[in-house]
């Protein structure tokens, strides 16, 4: 009786998924991360906020990776994950699943990029992500994955060869090198200048915008010494914001020693996060921890677990992480799926892998749904089943209602 059930059911089950998965392939390319109207937009079409943390996973790969588990703890909603171009698509992929599975987005970066001012290096950093093994990792997490071209191009204000336009063209490049490659999801372009420069958003950030196919970019503000002036804080953002130009401050300083400190740092956090909150922009903080001797001054936790002064101020101040981070819908959204196994039942949430009762292991992450058949009949061999790959929460609450069994 078990047998005639199991068997029934994964007659159903191959069914149900050939006509699924061919369904789910027309639906993919419009889903994850869309920016509409200056707004950063989820897959299930809500506004997201960034409220996140830089994490060096890079330079500090175990470590990094464990500290993943206590960013979360600080309620934040996105990690900006430190990158380069010897990082590996497996690696990268690891890290992005346990973003996901701690109900965090990943913005992984290059870090690489830092300070460069060859248009030709930077469209490097963009074919990286272009590359097949790199590229399909984006590709398969689409939902929960924004991707930051480039950290910090071009050098100080007195380079007269990365100028505005040269900047405005090599992301012109950089974008059809990446959407070539399939890349749908949100990109984050850096300002010029280390990132501090917010002129050539300003000027340029709509003209990049409109040539994307897909309109889907950010601009990413770094503010060091060159926002040390507070009413700068607040008039240009107010400027950038009465645009309608999509911005997330995805690094910056604090006040450190009355500026003397080894980046004369002055700037005054309380206004950029009471901006930001104001505008709806993003913000993340640098940095989780891993700072050399001379940029501990802004380490959020001195062991990797334990804040610091900077920590707690960005975690638990006025309009900080936890005051103002809400979890992505993608994984609010997630049902409890009752499935019933005889006298047993059991909750799966969707977008997390677990076990299902002793027959089931359901692990939507990676798109599949496995039958541990040895637990009918130890001479079987476990089965695995695609999920479709758009929509993936709802589509398995599908599969599981329709799929109800018991063994008697």
């Amino acid at each position: 009786m078990k047998k005639k059930a199991l068997m029934s059911l994964l007659v159903l089950i191959i069914a149900f998924t050939l006509v699924t998965f061919s369904q789910a392939a027309k639906v993919s390319a419009s889903s994850g991360f869309q920016v509409n109207n200056g707004v950063l937009m989820d897959s299930n079409g809500n506004s997201f906020v960034i409220r996140g943390i830089n994490n060096p996973h890079i330079w500090y790969d175990t470590k990094a990776y464990n500290a993943l588990d206590e960013i979360a703890k600080t309620g934040a909603n996105t990690v900006r994950i430190v990158w380069d171009t010897t990082g590996t698509a497996s690696r990268l992929e690891e890290i992005i699943k346990r973003c996901i599975e701690l109900d965090m987005i990943a913005m992984p970066e290059l870090h690489c990029a830092t300070g460069v001012n060859d248009p030709e290096k930077i469209k490097d950093r963009a074919r990286y992500w272009a590359r097949d093994d790199v590229s399909e990792v984006l590709k398969k997490y689409n939902d929960y994955v924004i991707v930051n071209i480039a950290n910090e191009p071009g050098c100080s204000r007195n380079d007269s060869t990365f100028t505005d336009e040269v900047w405005r063209d090599v992301y012109k490049e950089c974008i059809d090198i990446m959407r070539n490659a399939g890349i749908t999801t949100t990109i984050v372009i850096d300002s010029r200048r280390y990132g501090q420069d917010y002129l050539c958003v300003a000027k340029y950030g709509q003209d990049l915008i409109d040539y994307d196919p897909l309109h889907n970019l950010m601009f990413g503000i770094h503010m060091y010494v060159e926002w040390n002036d507070k009413n700068k804080i607040i008039e240009k953002l107010d400027y950038l914001k009465s645009q309608n130009l999509p911005i997330i401050i995805a690094e910056f300083g604090y006040n450190y020693n009355d500026g003397n400190n080894n980046l004369h740092c002055k700037v005054d956090a309380q206004t950029i996060l009471d901006e930001c909150e104001k505008h709806g922009f993003g913000y993340m903080a640098w940095s989780w921890a891993g700072n050399n001797r001379e940029n501990a001054w802004l380490d959020m936790a001195y062991d990797w677990v334990n804040y610091t002064e900077w920590g707690d101020f960005l975690i638990n101040g006025r309009n900080g992480i936890r005051q103002t981070s809400k979890v992505c819908s993608v994984f609010e959204d997630d049902p409890e799926i009752k499935v019933e196994t005889g006298n047993n039942s059991a909750l799966y949430s969707s977008h997390m892998p677990g076990e299902i009762d002793q027959f089931i292991y359901a692990n939507s992450v990676e798109n599949m749904l496995i039958l541990n058949l040895s637990a009918i009949n130890p001479d079987f061999a476990s089965l695995k089943f695609p999920l479709c790959l758009a929509d993936k929460p709802y589509c398995l609450k599908s599969l599981m209602t329709l799929f109800q069994f018991s063994f008697q």
